[in-house]
């Protein structure tokens, strides 16, 4: 803010995140997030330091520098680096998309040159690490709903998922399936879960759904996705689920807009891939906190089952699945506009800046 309270004068950050390429298995949007936040009137520009590179196309207002390397002790020699550099353009902020150290990294400018540390962070999980973070280092913290960051603190806000609601919209698509799961490979995604409660739903009612799930296996969850594989095999479910592997995130709207609607039993965060289905037009069946949390209250008993009941679970996706074809597409077309108004990657870039203005001149 100018100190004469005049208008908020031009914004230069630091945005420091994992990883700027669109191909990027687990952070492909984060390029999208940076484009909207560059293209914002009243930013100035914006330098990214990214653990890793790939495939991007940016505003001429961003410059993108990777600092990972090969062993820890290089890479933290070179995020400092790039950020002694960073600072000739005379940032106003460090704004951490996500997790990582970078708070406590970051300290030492925050005492010595004043600059804030804003944190992007939605993960219900508080760490130790976390939490000193959070109490010690982080100035502001933005998250994308209230179960995504449950620490009762005066510096949190909530600012909503940013979703890009221009790519992932309603289109006729040729039909692929019934449900859509995406996401990684992983527990903490609970996809053995969701495949026992499809299966389920069609021994209990004599259906066929189709459930269709698209996302990568890491490195440390490969025995998890072959379990789910010899699940699938032990409950002779191969004519009903499909574990397509990754996908890149052009093609991801298309998917989805091939099924009737998306199911999300992930432990955790308000899930982007949920928010995702629901700006196409997807009713979400979710046991996630987060996700339950932004679903308006009379659409719960239709969407949100029983975390633990795989028969309560069945039971909902064959009650949303009976439904005709115009009730499924209205309650998707309200879950849409929801997304649009409150969960878009505009309003929440827009929320974002209301928010830093706002430290920026509590703090001029």
């Amino acid at each position: 803010m100018s100190g004469d309270g005049g208008p908020p004068k031009p914004l230069r950050a630091v945005f420091i995140c994992q990883a700027v390429d669109e191909d990027d298995p687990v952070q492909p949007t984060t390029v999208r997030w940076i484009e909207a936040l560059a293209r914002k009137r009243g930013v100035d520009h914006i330098s990214v330091l990214a653990l890793r590179t790939g495939r991007h196309d940016l505003p001429a207002t961003v410059d993108v520098k990777r600092f990972g390397r090969s062993n820890r002790l290089a890479t933290s020699a070179a995020f400092y680096k790039a950020i002694v550099g960073s600072l000739r353009l005379r940032p106003d902020c460090f704004f951490i998309y996500q997790g990582g150290p970078y708070p406590l990294l970051l300290l030492p400018f925050k005492v010595l040159r004043g600059i804030p540390i804003v944190q992007w962070k939605a993960h219900p999980v508080i760490t130790r690490a976390m939490s000193f973070y959070a109490r010690w280092c982080d100035d502001l913290i933005l998250t994308s709903a209230r179960a995504a960051f449950p620490m009762d603190l005066a510096k949190v806000r909530v600012v909503g998922q940013g979703i890009d609601t221009e790519r992932f919209r309603v289109e006729e698509r040729a039909p692929l399936g019934d449900l859509i799961a995406v996401g990684r490979i992983a527990p903490t995604k609970r996809i053995d879960q969701m495949v026992r409660a499809v299966v389920h739903a069609n021994h209990s009612y004599g259906t066929g759904y189709r459930l269709n799930i698209y996302g990568p296996t890491l490195p440390h969850d490969e025995a998890y996705a072959a379990g789910v594989e010899a699940l699938i095999d032990r409950l002779g479910a191969r004519d009903w689920v499909t574990l397509h592997g990754p996908v890149l995130q052009e093609r991801l709207p298309a998917l989805l807009n091939g099924h009737r609607a998306s199911i999300n039993f992930t432990i955790g965060a308000l899930d982007k891939t949920a928010a995702e289905a629901m700006a196409c037009g997807l009713p979400v069946v979710s046991t996630n906190d987060a996700v339950t949390e932004v679903i308006p209250p009379d659409l719960r008993s239709i969407l949100v089952p029983d975390k633990h009941s795989t028969e309560v679970q069945a039971g909902m996706i064959h009650e949303l699945l009976r439904r005709p074809e115009a009730e499924i597409a209205r309650i998707g077309q309200r879950l849409r506009a929801l997304v649009v108004s409150d969960h878009s990657i505009e309003r929440l870039f827009d929320r974002v800046l209301e928010e830093v203005e706002t430290l920026l001149g509590d703090r001029g």
